[in-house]
């Protein structure tokens, strides 16, 4: 699960520090303007009520010697009715208080707390009343606070709108201005990941501002340097390839690249069980070399090359090689019965349609030896069988071919089941949903966890246990193959949506992944059972690309949409390029098992593993291994940085835990 970033952004962190400055300023310029409004308030009061009180008693001192209190009572209330002053009190030289005038509050100008708040002094002033050079009295004034705090309280508000208009106006002119500021860097945050997936060809663009367009520049100069040492690592990786696995000449598997894929297909384990194994060879050819050289045999042999890659490309999963000389070999898993007899015409006949046969060769020979395969064939064996047919060929003479024909009862049963009764078996085992599960554990190298369950499917002939290298590619031929896939699918669905086990791997066919009814049923299905998506692996085997990237970007963007995982199946051992990995999103390939089978001795396979490993971790892609059945071959995947692997090391395949539970049944 990915974490969670808890870190500010610097936006936010300069917004908010600007703030707070912003409204510290504010905050002490409100203060300071209140506290000396108020000072300045009390002594103007002050001031005025002083002046006030001194104009009053020489006002009532002109009327005072002739006792007129009625005038002098006139004069108070012209002075208190302005309303300046809280009280008016004119006393006597005794003491005594003639006239006194206060006033009497029915509400408050401005609200309590902010009077309290201010608490402004309200200090009495007084002035005395003389005749000549007698005192006849003292008038006494108290200043109204009320209306200072008034117009406080109106200043108040004022200032206070002012104070959250320019607050607000200068965050969002500071926030504004830093997003403007700023956005080249989250361009180049967006860059970076984008490069840290390998995706060089993008370009930033350069900010106006100096510096970061400094940065722009040095980010785009590091991305073409990236980019080339990149390519030249994946073309290192495909030139490994081609030299460890491919004759230079003709572009078909070697001897030991054909030998160590056959060796994996015929894998007792999780082979295929069916096929045909041919071996060709054209007559006389050292002289061809002697009579005309080097260069006109080279291209004799490029012609036949191309003959044979155009031959098995109309067969799925079918590969050629040049084994050494003018000897090659074909294979093609899902062939058998009949169809090997037609593809072994067909193949000779366009063999001999090749311009350089009839004049290179003086004799035109070229001779085709086939086995089909049998279920305990190994690779010496079928070998062996397709050479004895071979030399019944050579044995002619005349060009020809040969078909191994020497089977024991046991084999023609299983070849006439083959022919006839497979289609028929196929389709009751889907009329009877009788397809049955079993897993494998997939484990975590570095530190032996489980890391999820493999899915393998079996089916029950005659009270036998067939495997999925036996009857799948039956399925395909007979186009039962998306049907196969859909059942396989819903149970796995299913199962996970009862029960809180651990991830599933399931393998698709390229016939499935190419049919666009199965891509609309999938989607439907990803739709009822989105809670558990988090815990599938859907794999397609490598050289489905070979279709078009298309396919592949579909599901991605399904995965992207419902969470589940996708793997590459069988990685390495197409002809499709290296360099699709840095187009295709998936979370994991799986190396096929013929790189793995005794790694630990073939210096090659480790190379071109290392290699394979260093692109895909960066690219943020799980490496997985598949076939692993020894110590020494584990150890190795350890050093090369291999992240999970299966195999016999660990556990048989068994029945899955949800069959076993019956969640399916």
């Amino acid at each position: 699960m990915k974490e969670k970033n808890n870190k500010r952004s610097l936006k936010k962190l300069v917004v908010l520090s600007v703030g707070l400055l912003l409204l510290c300023l504010l905050l002490g310029n409100f203060v300071l303007s209140f506290v000396l409004g108020r000072a300045y308030l009390e002594e103007q009061m002050q001031s005025h009520a002083q002046d006030a009180a001194t104009a009053l008693g020489l006002s009532i001192s002109s009327v005072v010697v002739a006792g007129d209190l009625i005038a002098t009572e006139r004069m108070i209330d012209v002075v208190f009715d302005s309303g300046d002053y809280q009280s008016v009190v004119y006393a006597d030289a005794s003491g005594n208080v003639l006239i006194e005038r206060s006033l009497q509050y029915e509400g408050e100008a401005a609200p309590r707390w902010f009077a309290q708040m201010l608490a402004m002094e309200q200090s009495q002033v007084e002035a005395m009343v003389v005749s000549g050079w007698k005192q006849r009295g003292l008038v006494s004034l108290v200043s109204n606070a009320n209306i200072a705090y008034l117009k406080l309280w109106e200043r108040f508000q004022t200032q206070m709108l002012w104070f959250i208009a320019v607050l607000l106006i200068g965050l969002f002119a500071l926030y504004a201005l830093l997003r403007s500021l700023l956005r080249p860097l989250e361009d180049m945050e967006r860059y970076a990941k984008t490069l840290s997936h390998n995706g060089f060809d993008a370009r930033l663009a350069e900010p106006s501002t100096r510096e970061l367009g400094s940065v722009a520049q040095a980010l785009n100069g590091m991305s073409e340097n990236l980019g080339r040492v990149f390519t030249d690592q994946l073309d290192s990786i495909e030139s490994l390839r081609q030299q460890a696995r491919l004759d230079p000449l003709t572009g078909l598997f070697n001897r030991e690249g054909f030998d160590n894929r056959l060796k994996a297909d015929l894998d007792v384990h999780h082979g295929v069980r069916q096929g045909a194994l041919g071996l060709v060879m054209l007559g006389e050819f050292e002289a061809v070399n002697e009579r005309q050289g080097r260069d006109v045999g080279d291209e004799l042999l490029k012609a036949v090359g191309d003959t044979l890659a155009k031959a098995v490309s109309g067969y799925d999963l079918a590969y050629a090689a040049r084994r050494s000389g003018a000897q090659f070999s074909v294979f093609l898993p899902n062939l058998e019965g009949d169809d090997i007899d037609r593809f072994a015409s067909a193949l000779l006949s366009s063999l001999l349609a090749i311009p350089d046969f009839r004049q290179s060769l003086q004799d035109d020979l070229v001779h085709v030896g086939l086995s089909a395969v049998a279920p305990k064939d190994e690779l010496s064996g079928l070998l062996s069988k397709a050479d004895l047919a071979l030399r019944q060929a050579q044995s002619q003479s005349i060009s020809a071919w040969q078909r191994y024909a020497k089977l024991d009862p046991q084999d023609a049963l299983e070849e006439v089941r083959q022919a006839n009764h497979w289609k028929t078996i196929l389709e009751q085992v889907l009329a009877d949903n009788a397809l049955i599960l079993y897993q494998q554990p997939v484990y975590e190298l570095q530190t032996g966890t489980l890391s999820h369950q493999q899915v393998l499917a079996r089916i029950k002939v005659e009270g036998q246990l067939i495997v999925a290298g036996i009857f799948l590619p039956m399925a395909k031929r007979f186009g039962l193959s998306v049907l196969f896939d859909k059942m396989i699918v819903e149970k796995v669905l299913s199962a996970l949506a009862e029960s809180h086990e651990c991830a599933y791997s399931i393998t698709l066919s390229e016939a499935s992944i190419a049919d666009e009814h199965f891509s609309s049923w999938l989607e439907s299905q990803l739709d009822q059972h989105h809670a558990v998506l988090s815990r599938v692996i859907f794999e397609v085997p490598e050289h489905a690309l070979g279709f078009g990237e298309s396919v592949m970007m579909r599901l991605c963007e399904l995965g992207k949409k419902y969470g589940f995982s996708l793997a590459i199946d069988r990685f390495g051992i197409s002809s499709v390029p290296f360099s699709y990995i840095q187009r295709v999103p998936v979370k994991m390939i799986k190396i096929d098992s013929s790189f793995v089978r005794d790694i630990h001795v073939n210096q090659d396979n480790q190379f071109f593993l290392r290699s394979a490993v260093q692109i895909a971790h960066s690219q943020n892609i799980k490496v997985l291994a598949i076939g692993v059945e020894t110590e020494h071959e584990l150890a190795q995947l350890k050093s090369v940085g291999v992240d999970t692997a299966l195999g016999y090391y660990w556990e048989r395949p068994r029945l899955a835990s949800f069959e076993e539970s019956g969640l399916n049944a």
